[in-house]
């Protein structure tokens, strides 16, 4: 049987060893175990400033962004209000004459042609060999993220065009459109081609992250770095802004997975496998609710059968036809029931970028581009996802061997660097029709998934 529940405990005490011990050892361990609670409470307390940031830059707000000695005024494009644009570029002008400036990540910046006006400038290590969006060969790529200062001139409603989902920026974006993107960038910006700033230093990297955290499209506008002591504002009117660090940034992920509770479970049956429970689990420092299907009576003293399924909307809901991700998910459940087994249902939607930019890709899909490419064209990484919490689950169910179903490689991968386990790859897949085969043969041959399409079934659709 696999664990029961057990609601969340509050933290105890320190467990001392039986023997005896002396004054000494006792106040070391008291001082150790001190430290120890206080290094988890600044880890809470920067999870905690994290998401408040995520919150005010989806309500358009700005947040104040330190790394070391810099200090950034940060905004994220895609809902940035006007107040808050106001805002930077009267502080911009304040402070002799500087201009709000842009970062795009790297992706964003190759797929846009950005990358033939930056090259030049990134720092030694940040240019690299890639093809081009949407195109064979090969031509310098930047591999960091570019920050663009804007001209004078600049219209601020274009700004959504930078980022690859303003209403100019949908005329284009199939597969070799990056230098007509920035001679029509050019022209909206009257002319003035906005110029690149030099190395994306840590705080706009941070930035960047906080933007994909709160699943917007990652591009903002900040005020361009000033040089100040840690904690010192730059004037009067920045003290309301929340604050956080890029050290609280990096250290987030590690922070959500952590915070991770079993909530509540009940019986669920299922069509055809009736013998089914829910686990639910929720990440509190995120606020996100995953759930482990668990689906017959698996023994963990031998590899489960275990399924990875991250949540897919249309094709899980409303069968799609666009993706296979329904068809493998109904397809894992009845192998699952087969023997037993777990099916984690991660919410990641959309590869880790959210409804609303799958959305977007699929848009961009229609303009030429395959699902990488349309992903990267909004400036993400081919695959945004993180699976620590998958790994959390799996050992709070008590299951540390498992059989996997998956076509994904990086999936096994993750797993095993976590120390779970994969003794055995059970491929599974779903059926092929006029409207997912690109879709699956772009995972097949550009994502490394191990499929073999010829085997799979034909689906056929009137019309």
């Amino acid at each position: 049987m696999l664990r029961s529940f057990r609601p969340p405990q509050p933290a105890g005490t320190p467990v001392f060893p039986r023997r005896t011990a002396g004054v000494e050892e006792i106040g070391a361990a008291t001082a150790a175990a001190g430290d120890a609670h206080a290094r988890r409470r600044a880890v809470a307390q920067a999870g905690v400033r994290v998401d408040r940031a995520v919150s005010e830059l989806r309500r358009g707000r700005l947040v104040r962004l330190s790394s070391g000695m810099e200090d950034l005024l940060v905004g994220a494009i895609e809902t940035l209000q006007p107040a808050a644009w106001e805002e930077l570029a009267d502080s911009a002008a304040a402070r002799d004459g500087q201009r709000p400036s842009v970062t795009l990540t790297a992706e964003r910046a190759q797929a846009s042609g950005w990358l033939r006006a930056t090259a030049a400038v990134l720092a030694e290590g940040d240019v690299a060999t890639l093809g081009p969006v949407g195109m064979a060969g090969s031509e310098p790529a930047a591999v960091a993220p570019i920050t663009l200062r804007l001209p004078e001139s600049f219209d601020p409603t274009l700004l959504g065009d930078l980022a690859g989902i303003g209403i100019h920026g949908r005329e284009g974006g199939g597969a070799s459109s990056g230098a007509s993107e920035v001679d029509r960038w050019a022209g909206l910006l009257g002319g003035q081609p906005a110029s690149p700033v030099g190395q994306t230093t840590d705080a706009m990297r941070a930035a960047l992250e906080l933007t994909r955290l709160a699943r917007l499209v990652p591009a903002v506008v900040t005020l361009d770095p000033g040089i100040a002591a840690p904690g010192a504002a730059m004037d009067a009117g920045h003290e309301t802004h929340l604050r956080v660090s890029d050290e609280d940034v990096r250290a987030y992920p590690q922070e959500r997975a952590r915070s991770l509770l079993r909530v509540s479970e009940a019986p669920v049956p299922l069509a055809g496998h009736e013998n089914s429970r829910f686990v639910l689990f929720r990440e509190t420092v995120a606020d996100l609710e995953h759930v482990a299907i668990v689906i017959g009576d698996p023994d963990p003293s031998q590899p489960v059968l275990v399924r990875l399924h991250s949540s897919c909307l249309t094709g899980d809901l409303f069968a799609s036809l666009r993706c296979d991700c329904g068809d493998q998910l109904r397809g894992a459940i009845d192998r699952l029931g087969d023997g037993g087994g777990v099916l984690l249902y991660l919410a990641q939607e959309g590869r880790g970028i959210g409804l609303a930019n799958k959305l977007r890709a699929y848009d961009r899909q229609d303009a030429g581009l395959d699902t990488i490419d349309a992903d990267r064209y909004l400036g993400f990484r081919g695959d945004e996802r993180n699976f620590a919490v998958a790994v959390k689950m799996l050992r709070d169910l008590g299951i540390d061997r498992i059989r996997l179903l998956t076509n994904n490689p990086a999936k096994i991968a993750a797993l095993r660097q976590a120390g779970i386990d994969v003794v055995e790859r059970i491929g599974i897949g779903g059926p092929v029709n006029r409207h997912n085969e690109r879709y699956i043969k772009t995972k097949r041959d550009r994502a490394g998934h191990l499929i073999e399409v010829a085997s799979l079934p034909v689906q056929r659709q009137a019309g």
